[in-house]
């Protein structure tokens, strides 16, 4: 997934996608994704205009998945 780092270095753009390649592998919803990287949603004007909710929840559910994806191997050699 870090293909255009100088020097084997990660940009920040190569670990944004790589999360949210990470997300849809774990079964997260596109439109979670999408709130997750704060992109413009498409729909109508009035429905963003009258519908608030952050999905402050589920967006943190969505980050803590990839992170208990990886924590699982380093916990494992951590402690094996």
């Amino acid at each position: 997934m870090v293909a255009s780092g100088k020097n084997d270095a990660w940009t920040l753009h190569e670990l944004r996608r790589m999360g949210a390649t990470m997300m849809q592998a774990l079964g997260i919803s596109l439109d979670i994704i999408d709130r997750c990287q704060n992109h413009v949603l498409s729909g109508s004007k009035v429905r963003r205009s009258y519908m608030h909710h952050d999905y402050a929840d589920e967006k943190r559910a969505a980050w803590a998945a990839p992170r208990k994806k990886l924590e699982t191997p380093i916990n494992q050699t951590l402690v094996g």
